[in-house]
C-alpha cells in the first residue's frame, strides 16, 4: 500500500517533473537526414568569383543578456549562458568590408532585451556598415552595396561535381570572393548559413539562429518547447536535418570554425585563441603628470 508521502511525492513528479522535462529537457531527435551540401562544394562555390578575399574576421560584442542555456539547447542543464549581441566584419583588401548580422541603430540600441549596451561599439557598427562593399545577415534581408551578381553564378555550378548534387542544392551561391549564403528557410523564411574561406584559407561558417549556442550543433540538441511560447515559430524537423548538416560539416572540415549565432562563451575561447580577432576601444591617452615644460 502506498503511504501517504509517497503519493504526494508521484503526484508532485507527475505536476511537476514531467512538464518541466518536456519545457526544458525534451529533445525529441528527428529523423530527418542532413541537407545536401558538403564542405569540396562550398569551396568550390567560394572560388567562383575572382578578387581579393577577408583576410580576417572582426567580432563587435555591443550587447549582451543571460539566459538559462537549457532554454536555448535542450537538455545541457540549468547552468546560466551569456548570449552576446555580435556583429562580424570581415576586412577586404582595396575596397569596403563585408558586414555580417550588423547591431541595431543606435537609436534603438535596447532591442531585443540585451543589456550593458555599448554606445561606443554602436557606433563602430554603424561606421563599418556605412562603408560596408556587402552586408549580410544571417536572419533578415541580404544588402549589397556593389551590383549583384549572384544570378548570373548560380548558372555556373562547378563541373567537377554530380550534377544531381548541384541541383539538389543549386540555391547556395557564391555572392562575393570566397562568400558563399546557403538558404535555409525550413527554419525560417528568411534564414541562411553563410560560408567564408578567407585569403589564408581559413574557413568559417556562420550558422546565426540555427545553432544559437555551440551545443545546438555540436550535441544537436534543438532549443526547448518553453523557449518556442515566446521565441519565433520554428520547424523542428528542417531545423534538426540543419544541425546535423552543421554536424556533417564540421566533420569534413574539422579545422574550419563554425560559429553559433550568440554564444559569448565561444566567441571568447576563439578570440583567446587567435582564430577571431575582437574589435575594442582604445583608451584615450593619460593626461601626463607633471607640469608642463
Amino acid at each position: 500500500m502506498i503511504s501517504r508521502f509517497n503519493r504526494w511525492l508521484l503526484i508532485a513528479i507527475i505536476v511537476i517533473g514531467v512538464p518541466f522535462w518536456w519545457l526544458l529537457m525534451d529533445n525529441a531527435h528527428s529523423s530527418a537526414p542532413p541537407k545536401p551540401v558538403h564542405i569540396a562544394y562550398l569551396r568550390a562555390l567560394a572560388a567562383i568569383i575572382p578578387g581579393n578575399r577577408p583576410i580576417a574576421v572582426i567580432a563587435t560584442r555591443a550587447g549582451s543578456r543571460w539566459v538559462v542555456g537549457e532554454t536555448l539547447a535542450a537538455g545541457i542543464g540549468l547552468q546560466r549562458r551569456r548570449l552576446a549581441m555580435i556583429t562580424w566584419a570581415l576586412p577586404v583588401p582595396g575596397k569596403g568590408p563585408i558586414v555580417i548580422d550588423p547591431g541595431p541603430d543606435p537609436d534603438e540600441a535596447g532591442v531585443d532585451s540585451y543589456e550593458n549596451i555599448d554606445g561606443a561599439k554602436v557606433r563602430r557598427i554603424a561606421a563599418e556598415t556605412r562603408i560596408a562593399s556587402l552586408i549580410l545577415h544571417t536572419h533578415g534581408p541580404l544588402t549589397l552595396q556593389e551590383p549583384a551578381k549572384s544570378a548570373a553564378l548560380a548558372r555556373t555550378q562547378p563541373p567537377s561535381f554530380a550534377t544531381a548534387q548541384a541541383a539538389s542544392f543549386a540555391t547556395a551561391q557564391a555572392i562575393a570572393p570566397g562568400v558563399v549564403i546557403i538558404p535555409t528557410p525550413g527554419h525560417a523564411p528568411d534564414t541562411r548559413l553563410i560560408y567564408v574561406q578567407l585569403a589564408n584559407g581559413r574557413e568559417f561558417l556562420f550558422a546565426g539562429n540555427i545553432a544559437t549556442l555551440s551545443e545546438n550543433w555540436t550535441a544537436l540538441r534543438l532549443r526547448s518547447h518553453l523557449a518556442a511560447f515566446w521565441g519565433p515559430l520554428q520547424n523542428d524537423d528542417e531545423t534538426y536535418a540543419w544541425l546535423r548538416t552543421l554536424h556533417q560539416l564540421g566533420a569534413e572540415a574539422p579545422r574550419m570554425a563554425i560559429v553559433p549565432g550568440h554564444d559569448d562563451l565561444w566567441l571568447t575561447q576563439h578570440v583567446a585563441i587567435g582564430i577571431i580577432a575582437e574589435w575594442k576601444e582604445r583608451p584615450a591617452p593619460r593626461a601626463q603628470r607633471g607640469k608642463p615644460r
